[in-house]
């Protein structure tokens, strides 16, 4: 398979604050040497218990976080230092959804607006053209043309998702980093986002980074999985691998347990 996205050797240190609960240790590597890659078309999975370092990892493949050591290659090129006007072209293809919905959406604007703001790169477009793709992506999370109108707190947590996902879609992008993006939803809600998940991946040719401390979310959706814990990469393999014969201790612990993390 053709590999679209790969980093190498991923670290990220932190200075922790002066404190009395750190005694020991005057830096916390937050990241610890980590190396994967993303196939096209793949669904890679990244499990770990809070604070073992899988969201300051999605941060450092978006470009959020740059600090740090180690090289990142979007379609086969390096994309480490790149420059701001350089990450357009990787802010488009890589997007991202977080847990929290309504953090994520400007609470003062309608959704129209939200959407339309995401196609602020697509300088060529016409209004009629943005309004087209406005009415696609609503249509494609299951939501109808009425809900341009509204505002983010005028809808469920459910609805507020399906609207971070139209705005990570409205401009094509190859590859969705999901973060933890149903954790705070139930269990029906959850399904049906997980539904708009996959749907999507067939219809515009998607890759995800599947972002969980549920080991059933992962399993269930990803070809490959990556355990984390304390900021490393303990094992990787298909997910038929590892949920057969785990092969390290900590995910043992994981997959032998009956509930999520």
């Amino acid at each position: 398979m053709e590999s679209i996205l790969e980093v190498k050797n991923i670290t990220k240190i932190y200075k922790k604050n002066k404190s009395k609960y750190f005694t020991n240790k005057e830096y916390q590597k937050a990241v610890n040497n980590v190396s994967f890659n993303i196939n096209k078309g793949e669904v890679f999975g990244l499990v770990g218990e809070s604070g073992c370092g899988k969201s300051t990892l999605a941060s450092i493949i978006i470009r959020l976080i740059k600090d740090h050591e180690g090289q990142i290659y979007f379609e086969g090129k390096d994309i480490t230092n790149y420059t701001e006007k350089d990450l357009r072209y990787i802010r488009k293809n890589i997007q991202i959804i977080f847990q929290n919905s309504y953090a994520s959406l400007n609470p003062k604007k309608k959704v129209d607006w939200i959407l339309r703001e995401s196609l602020i790169l697509e300088k060529k477009l016409s209004k009629e053209e943005k309004n087209k793709k406005v009415d696609e992506v609503l249509d494609m999370v299951g939501l109808n043309q009425t809900y341009k109108n509204r505002y983010p707190y005028e809808l469920s947590g459910g609805e507020r998702q399906r609207i971070s996902i139209a705005s990570a879609i409205i401009l094509k992008p190859k590859i969705i980093i999901a973060d933890e993006a149903v954790s705070s939803l139930d269990v029906s809600i959850s399904a049906q986002i997980l539904n708009i998940f996959m749907e999507l991946k067939e219809r515009l040719n998607l890759s995800y980074i599947f972002i969980s401390h549920d080991l059933n979310l992962v399993n269930f959706l990803s070809d490959r999985v990556a355990v984390m814990y304390k900021g490393e990469i303990v094992e990787l393999a298909t997910t038929e691998e590892i949920c057969k014969n785990p092969k390290h201790d900590y995910t043992k612990k994981l997959y032998s347990s009956q509930f999520t993390i």
